[in-house]
């Protein structure tokens, strides 16, 4: 069953090219977001405000890839991590584009935005050249982050299994949990001007 949501960055660049749906091999498109009944999310207990940010380490994309931990930019200014289900979904492109047009403000407040999402590496950087992003996305496919952050959950329907719900968590420049925002439906989109307010009061 994981072995469905390794395959999730190899099907990005179908999705690409129709992003609203996933062919499973029959010529039969099935549409990959608007399955509300099939979320059924099992996700393990997340950080609270306060807590301390668990550390994990990812592969960081940002047009070429190299290794990422967490614990070497805490300290840097508050960080910004966006979770996602999956690159070049529909409301993962939104939310990107959501991100992308309040970036000035959230580096302006001295954070650093990073999405998170189980894609690969190389699927993260088609994406975040399509939707012209100019932050950093990590490529959490061991499940590192996902689960130390309680943000797994499953789409059964389409036989993924550990993705990221989609979810915000703002860590301060002392590595404590700031801020934390967890989707009700993966399709719903952050507060972006609620993540700049809470930015803008660290």
């Amino acid at each position: 069953a994981r072995l469905a949501v390794l395959l999730l960055g190899a099907i990005g660049g179908r999705i690409g090219h129709n992003p609203t749906s996933v062919s499973r091999g029959n010529n039969h498109p099935t549409t990959f977001w608007f399955l509300a009944s099939d979320f059924l999310p099992e996700m393990s207990e997340s950080p609270a405000i306060r807590d301390e940010a668990p550390n994990f380490r990812a592969t960081l994309a940002d047009g070429d890839v190299s290794a990422f931990e967490l614990d070497d930019v805490v300290g840097d200014g508050p960080i910004v991590l966006a979770f996602f289900p999956g690159a070049f979904t529909p409301p993962c492109s939104s939310e990107m584009n959501g991100l992308q047009e309040h970036l000035a403000d959230f580096e302006a407040a001295g954070a650093t935005v990073y999405g998170v999402s189980a894609d690969s590496a190389l699927s993260q950087n088609a994406f975040r050249e399509k939707q012209g992003v100019e932050f950093s996305l990590l490529s959490d496919m061991a499940r590192s982050a996902i689960d130390k952050y309680g943000v797994e959950i499953d789409i059964d329907g389409l036989g993924l299994i550990g993705v990221a719900n989609r979810s915000v968590f703002i860590v301060d420049k002392h590595g404590k949990i700031a801020y934390t925002w967890i989707a009700d439906d993966p399709t719903n989109q952050p507060d972006y001007e609620e993540i700049l307010d809470e930015l803008e009061d660290l």
